[in-house]
């Protein structure tokens, strides 16, 4: 199963997606992938300000710096040049960037178990319109390895039937995702966390990927 997981800017999608990991987990659902909270401080008028965001990179959750807003200092001295040359409004370490790529090839030689989740957050712009960005990542939902066949260097065509993943796209670019993925994942599912129903639909997740898990071990 495929969720494509979407709502507008700093509705809470990355929050959204660290209770689902975190109930995955008390079921016995390795999540593996990327999520990236922002780094949030005081504007001086009393609310909070996202100024950066972390790549924390599971299941192992190192966390890496990843991104700094524009105009705004930076702690990283590094490159953001695949950023820039699109001019999207963060600044994103090209280090940071690899680093998380690596991470996901290094998933695909591994291969993907029955009872993983693949987490990635989030597939955008950079990726979907640019080909730049986490190309690895985007290559794991167009061919998800299976750890059975990972050792003989083959890969699904289309996923196994207890395969799941979940990805962060933007509302305008859920169309897009799902015309790049659908025809390797079938339709997804699309939890708009706008929709209350979807921001307490994490249970009923969590029902279907061990349900799908459990009728392909029978």
């Amino acid at each position: 199963m495929l969720v494509l997981v979407t709502g507008d800017r700093q509705v809470g999608k990355t929050r959204w997606l660290e209770r689902l990991v975190e109930a995955c987990s008390r079921r016995g659902i390795a999540c593996k992938g990327v999520m990236t909270p922002g780094v949030w401080q005081a504007d001086g008028q009393g609310a909070l300000e996202k100024v950066a965001i972390d790549a924390l990179l599971l299941p192992e959750r190192e966390k890496i710096p990843f991104a700094v807003k524009r105009g705004l200092p930076s702690d990283v001295d590094a490159s953001t040049e695949q950023a820039d040359s699109v001019k999207l409004g963060w600044r994103i370490y090209d280090e940071a960037i690899a680093h998380v790529n690596r991470h996901f090839d290094d998933i695909a030689s591994q291969g993907l178990g029955e009872r993983d989740l693949l987490v990635i957050d989030e597939i955008g712009t950079l990726e979907l319109v640019f080909g730049k960005g986490f190309t690895s990542a985007l290559a794991l939902l167009d061919v998800p390895a299976c750890k059975a066949e990972a050792d003989q260097a083959h890969a699904w065509r289309t996923p196994p039937a207890a395969a799941h993943a979940a990805v962060v796209v933007r509302p305008e670019l859920v169309e897009d995702a799902k015309r790049r993925l659908a025809p390797v994942w079938g339709e997804p599912r699309i939890a708009d966390i706008a929709s209350s129903e979807d921001r307490q639909g994490i249970e009923s997740l969590i029902r279907s990927f061990a349900s799908s898990s459990e009728r392909t071990q029978r």
